[in-house]
């Protein structure tokens, strides 16, 4: 399951475990527009184009599709990986896209031909690259594995310049990784129960988060980087204050797992999407968010 809102704030997108996309307005809560690549793939990732015209998903098909967000229409199909497509990141300029996979490899697309561009491999075998990121000018690319490690690559040449993260010693402890928008901060749910907060730079870990009961499964910053939502196995939203690690605010009414959370660009509302089959909205007041 996969969530992401438009950047004007009108749409969101889901993407399910039926293997249908839909399109929401925000408003009204009304459905725009069902979407289906016509077989039965869960949709793993989501992700609007900076200006909300275009919507891409990744599948279990191992295939990345890109849709008119206005007209539901499929625009083209971008095919090439060799397992699930598990993140999607457009550039700023709209130009390329990023895609990891289960497959341990990235490639970069270039939008206008549908050709892609680069195909990053350097992840450890069998572990699935679960996050990507492009940074402000677009040209470099960090890039984070299922198994822990993390590396940022030069999008022109496809060098790998460094290796922030090694991989860890556990077997998959990773289950979803999230960078903020400015991509100074790094942090990754895991099996453990426990979230671990890094300086993406430097790699140095500032806070393990504690407080889930059972696995993190999803991750999502909120775009001013402040606050930090976790979404779990124990059916629970956590909202957590990044700056201090501590845990803010509890939320409760899946009964299901929480699979998928993602804030709206103003950072007002919180999206939710659980095993339970429902997306749950939550209006984010910062006045009652505050570290004390």
């Amino acid at each position: 399951m996969a969530l992401a809102f438009s950047s004007n704030g009108r749409v969101f997108a889901s993407g399910s475990l039926d293997s249908t996309i839909k399109v929401w307005d925000l408003s009204t809560g009304k459905c725009l527009h069902t979407l289906s690549a016509g077989y039965q793939a869960p949709v793993d990732a989501v992700a609007f184009s900076s200006d909300g015209r275009v919507l891409a998903s990744g599948s279990e098909k191992n295939t990345i599709k890109l849709w008119d967000v206005n007209s539901g229409h499929c625009l083209q199909t971008l095919s090439g990986h060799t397992n699930s497509v598990l993140t999607l990141a457009f550039s700023s300029d709209g130009r390329t896209l990023a895609s990891g996979s289960g497959d341990g490899s990235t490639k970069v697309w270039d939008l206008a031909s549908g050709r892609c561009l680069q195909t990053l491999t350097g992840h450890e075998a069998a572990t699935g690259v679960c996050a990507v990121a492009f940074n402000k000018d677009c040209s470099q690319l960090t890039t984070a594995a299922s198994s822990g490690s993390v590396k940022v690559w030069t999008v022109s040449s496809g060098q790998c310049l460094r290796t922030l993260c090694a991989p860890s010693n556990d077997l998959y402890p990773v289950f979803a990784v999230a960078f903020s928008d400015d991509r100074r901060i790094m942090v990754s749910g895991r099996h453990d129960k426990s979230i671990k907060v890094m300086d993406a730079a430097s790699a140095k870990l500032l806070h393990t988060l504690r407080g889930h009961t059972d696995a993190v499964c999803a991750v999502a910053f909120s775009h001013d980087a402040h606050l930090l939502a976790s979404g779990s196995w124990d059916n629970t939203i956590r909202i957590w204050n990044v700056a201090s690690g501590k845990l803010l605010r509890t939320l409760r009414g899946h009964t299901g797992y929480v699979y998928a959370v993602a804030f709206s660009r103003d950072d007002q509302l919180l999206a939710s999407g659980s095993l339970d089959k429902t997306i749950r909205i939550w209006k984010m007041n910062k006045d009652t968010l505050k570290a004390p």
